[in-house]
């Protein structure tokens, strides 16, 4: 069992326009500062699984923003214009191993259910992109707008025959994410029906050399009209959907 406190920098952006004159505005990437995060998290081994459970607060947290709405002003340093409050998030995860079967020599997996819930807007709130807020007037969940709760869900299987030929062993990950139910309060935090998934192939030769064979893609619900012009998209990498592709990397120790 852990306990935590930290006091940080949020890594992702908030995105819109802050008006800085008469008819001009500038289009703006600010990362918000002075985040109170407090969390505790358990891990235990029952019947052979490794679960892991995280809860945490966040206080002071940038919110989801509209691109739309113009902030009078440039922010100070370290402050921002942006949707500010506190926020829920929680995970349970669980990670197993399969024995030899007649069709692997072995396989790991894992799954992981993830939640996040706003509790308060604390400024901003004209700006906050949710439901029942004035950004969200007329829209929904389907054009990104906020959720009171979210919940997610990743998973993972990747099989593994050792020594298909002398020296080499072969595995063949797969993965799948996806946003279960609701949006989340925070950047890029997920979006019902807004995910990933991989499936590949790895070659690790002689213990020195990791070959990996991927291909991604890309889940997601958007608005169009006539079939040709997005209007409104749940979650950013929406707009990947019809963008897989294949990823060749290679790594060596020495």
């Amino acid at each position: 069992m852990g306990f935590y406190w930290r006091n940080y920098a949020d890594k992702l952006p908030q995105t819109f326009l802050t008006q800085v004159g008469r008819n001009i505005s500038r289009y703006n990437l600010i990362y918000a500062d002075n985040i109170d995060m407090y969390g505790v998290s358990l891990a235990k081994n029952i019947a052979g699984i490794s679960f892991g459970s995280e809860l945490s607060y966040r206080h002071n947290t940038p919110l989801n923003s509209t691109v739309l709405g113009i902030a009078p002003g440039l922010p100070t340093e370290g402050n921002t214009k942006g949707p500010r409050g506190d926020t829920y998030h929680g995970l349970v995860n669980a990670v197993g191993v399969i024995p030899k079967t007649a069709l692997f020599d072995t396989a790991t997996w894992a799954v992981e259910l993830t939640w996040a819930q706003w509790a308060k807007v604390t400024s901003g709130a004209n700006l906050f992109y949710a439901e029942g807020f004035a950004p969200c007037v007329g829209k929904d969940k389907w054009d990104g707008c906020t959720t009171k709760n979210y919940f997610g869900s990743g998973m993972s299987f990747t099989p593994t025959w050792f020594q298909v030929w002398p020296g080499i062993d072969l595995s063949a990950p797969i993965t799948y994410a996806v946003g279960l139910s609701g949006n989340a309060p925070t950047v890029f935090g997920g979006n019902q029906g807004n995910g990933n998934y991989s499936v590949g192939l790895g070659v690790d030769v002689r213990q020195k050399y990791r070959f990996d064979l991927k291909y991604i893609d890309y889940l997601g619900h958007y608005r169009s009209t006539n079939g040709t012009a997005v209007t409104s998209q749940n979650g950013f990498t929406t707009l990947l959907k019809d963008r897989g592709f294949v990823s060749l990397t290679f790594k060596t120790t020495f």
